[in-house]
């Protein structure tokens, strides 16, 4: 997680359901749709968490599925 220049590691724990009225915001040419998803982060115990109601930018990786999908295919080419 990344508030300001501050780096924080965390796991997510669950993506949550918006209320209506945030759908109901529409786009426009000149101002895009923002992401409308809210996500419950466990972070480290060693992270101090940012100030209540921050608006933060989540990264993640995926390098456990990554690895298992590699591993798939070098077995199925033969290649272990």
């Amino acid at each position: 997680m990344v508030h300001g220049k501050t780096r924080m590691r965390g796991m997510i724990e669950a993506i949550l359901p918006l209320s209506a009225v945030i759908e109901g915001r529409q786009s426009s040419l000149l101002q895009p749709a923002q992401a409308t998803l809210v996500a419950r982060v466990r972070l480290d115990a060693n992270a101090q968490p940012p100030a209540l109601n921050s608006a933060v930018r989540v990264h993640m990786y995926y390098t456990e599925v990554a690895d298992r999908f590699f591993k798939t295919v070098v077995g199925i080419l033969g290649l272990d």
